[in-house]
């Protein structure tokens, strides 16, 4: 999830079916153009019509010529679940009297929620909240500092069982952490994008021992694209009024920002929102913590990133299912693609001009029947 403000005030969240995949069936490269691989009509000119009568001059051609067109859909039906304008109906969550001034220009509060960015369930169906730690006073956000930013754990019951807070060197005073996801195998770790423009990276924490350490700090591959212009709805979007002394700036200065983990937990999945390429890394590069002990594990995580290409937009959220996709949402295609691993290809998975910035994701499988992508749209 990124830390877009949803300045249009509105939010849809979709739901579709995404169906299990016969694995007899997957990409196998170097087949080409693979077996699941949709007819170019279906993804490009997926309907059909005829000229009106009044604009065929009553050519007989003309008449009969059929018109090729896209409608901008592809992939299973998405359905609105719900949508709402700029506030869910409570009231606005506002901090005790003198909290974000009670240290000068910040919080520390340990034990209070200052900024939640992302909300996930791990494996045995606990809530993990990320708070990034920064008030906004006044349209600015405030420097983090040891307390205020954290990761808290809960019980489906609301009781808390874990709070995991950050050193000043894990955690910077203009980091900006994004994301998060947990792999319970071992002693248990948990993945952090810090998606901060100055000094973006991976924060990895041990879920056992609690602490923290960074990885791929300022690696290109968590760095902006600098010169990326986006489009959403075929219209190119730059930030308003434009900064001296260009006349206009490419908008989106965001780094790190989409994350997922493999099915296997052996890869972790990485993309830059100012970006349109896809990154990968073995995890077990990133569980290597940094010391006297192990010298060279920065330099050997940095060696052991892969890039997987462009992916044709620019990414926002990132998912994987038990199938080992990973689900890729693309704000400029109006879409959710996907990567399939044993081909290195992405996908059309679905495409609508419902989906309007495609956000967080996720994937479940209900107990009544029936697997689906749920998605958030921050329009």
């Amino acid at each position: 999830m990124s830390l877009k403000a949803l300045h249009a005030g509105l939010l849809f969240a979709a739901a579709l079916v995404a169906g299990r995949v016969d694995s007899s069936v997957v990409f196998d490269f170097p087949e080409y153009p693979p077996p699941l691989t949709p007819p170019p009509n279906q993804t490009i000119a997926d309907s059909v019509a005829t000229l009106p009568t009044h604009q065929t001059g009553g050519d007989p051609a003309l008449e009969r010529a059929l018109i090729h067109f896209d409608t901008g859909k592809f992939g299973p039906p998405v359905q609105l679940v719900h949508a709402y304008f700029n506030f869910w109906p409570t009231d606005t969550n506002t901090p005790p009297m003198f909290m974000n001034t009670s240290s000068p220009g910040f919080s520390i509060a340990t034990d209070k929620f200052i900024l939640v960015q992302s909300v996930i369930v791990d494996g045995k169906d606990r809530i993990w909240a990320l708070d990034v730690g920064r008030p906004r006073v006044n349209g600015s956000t405030l420097p983090a500092v040891p307390g205020g930013p954290k990761l808290i754990g809960f019980h489906l019951n609301g009781t808390r069982f874990a709070t995991i807070t950050f050193p000043a060197s894990v955690v910077f005073a203009d980091s900006s952490l994004n994301d998060v996801r947990i792999d319970l195998r071992g002693d248990g770790f948990a993945y952090l994008p810090d998606s901060s423009p100055q000094r973006p990276g991976i924060v990895v924490v041990n879920l056992k021992t609690r602490q923290s350490w960074r990885h791929l700090d300022n690696h290109p591959s968590v760095t902006t694209q600098v010169d990326l212009v986006s489009f959403h709805n075929g219209v190119p979007t730059y930030i308003h009024p434009p900064i001296s002394p260009f006349a206009t700036t490419p908008f989106n200065r965001f780094a790190a920002d989409g994350v997922a983990l493999s099915a296997d937990g052996d890869f972790f999945y990485y993309a830059p929102l100012s970006a349109r390429r896809l990154f990968r890394i073995p995890t077990s590069f990133l569980k290597v913590q940094p010391s006297a002990l192990d010298p060279n594990a920065i330099l050997l995580a940095n060696q052991a990133v892969q890039d997987l290409g462009d992916v044709g937009s620019h990414l926002n959220g990132l998912e994987s299912d038990d199938q080992g996709f990973i689900y890729l949402t693309a704000p400029e295609h109006n879409a959710i693609n996907r990567f399939n691993p044993k081909t290195g290809m992405i996908e059309p998975f679905v495409r609508s001009p419902f989906i309007q910035w495609p956000d967080t994701l996720a994937v479940t499988s209900l107990k009544s029947g029936g697997n689906f992508l749920y998605f958030t749209c921050n329009q």
